[in-house]
């Protein structure tokens, strides 16, 4: 039959370089949270633990809150002893649906990320994994990625028609950008 989920757990590790995701994260410049909206009443929580200390499983003995080896700290405890002095020291956020979620119900969380000096095929993997009491293993999603995309332009100059070497005229420039990145002039 169908059951709740009674009270899922979920944690998403942000993306760092070479964390070893199936298409890992490889970029140049730096990437921090933003924000975090919840509006479910769910519980975030948030760490400024080392990724590569940090075990995805919400049900690891590590991520107990309180208690586990991964200190999990509200956001009125940025700046608190162990706890990431703002949002952007973040290196992983761990959400709790306040209450068991039934049949057809679902929660949204939308994790918002900076990112700054990047570069032309740059990438971003990211994917979490949950947890509920009535179910026996983790939950992972799927890893979702994103490669950022340069600007490519062509610069096409058209003398008139008719026009000799040496000669005065009018030209067209045509300039054209093939990527989805603005070009800035």
């Amino acid at each position: 039959g169908v059951e709740d989920d009674v009270s899922p757990t979920f944690i998403d590790v942000l993306p760092w370089n070479g964390d070893g995701r199936s298409t890992p994260t490889n970029y140049t410049g730096s990437v921090s949270l933003a924000s975090v909206v919840a509006t479910g009443g769910e519980e975030i929580r948030y760490t400024n633990t080392a990724q590569t200390s940090i075990n995805p499983d919400p049900d690891d003995t590590s991520n107990a809150v309180p208690g586990g080896s991964t200190k999990w700290c509200l956001a009125s405890e940025f700046g608190t002893a162990g706890c990431p002095a703002n949002i952007g020291a973040s290196t992983a956020v761990w959400m709790r649906y306040p209450t068991d979620l039934h049949p057809g119900e679902h929660m949204n969380i939308d994790l918002h990320l900076n990112t700054t000096g990047n570069i032309a095929n740059d990438v971003y993997a990211n994917n979490f994994t949950g947890r509920a009491a009535n179910i026996k293993l983790p939950v992972k999603s799927n890893t979702v990625v994103v490669h950022v995309r340069g600007v490519d332009l062509t610069i096409l100059k058209t003398p008139p028609v008719g026009a000799v070497l040496g000669g005065q005229g009018d030209f067209t420039i045509a300039v054209t950008n093939h990527e989805i990145g603005r070009a800035h002039v």
